[in-house]
């Protein structure tokens, strides 16, 4: 991390370097996962050494590498879905438009069928 940030950084300016809430970097803390000093009764006099974040920062950039692949495969699953579900309608709607013309055709030749019978009686 940049020499630019304090050596010791409150819950809330952690949580902005590390992009998530205050309430994360708190449970980090007290679940033993980032270590912190508390000077303090209350969390807003607890600090963090900035150089504890950058495994956290790691961690944490890896989760989200994760599941932005994860995402990608599942949207990815999601076209090929979306494009075998089309194929499928347009399968449906020719073997449709196929059945109607065969019904078409068949009424066709019944009302042949019948005047001819008119004609013949």
């Amino acid at each position: 991390m940049s020499e630019s940030i304090p050596q010791f950084l409150s819950v809330e300016d952690a949580a902005k370097l590390l992009n998530t809430s205050p309430a994360t970097v708190t449970t980090a803390i007290e679940s033993g996962k980032l270590p912190a000093i508390r000077l303090g009764e209350t969390h807003r006099s607890t600090r963090i050494n900035r150089d504890d974040l950058i495994p956290v920062d790691r961690k944490a950039a890896d989760l989200r590498t994760r599941r932005l692949r994860k995402l990608a495969m599942e949207a990815r699953d999601a076209r090929e879905l979306v494009a075998r579900k089309r194929a499928e309608l347009a399968d449906a709607e020719r073997s449709a438009e196929k059945a109607a013309r065969s019904l078409e055709h068949e009424l066709v030749l019944d009302e042949m069928d019948v005047s001819a019978k008119r004609r013949a009686a």
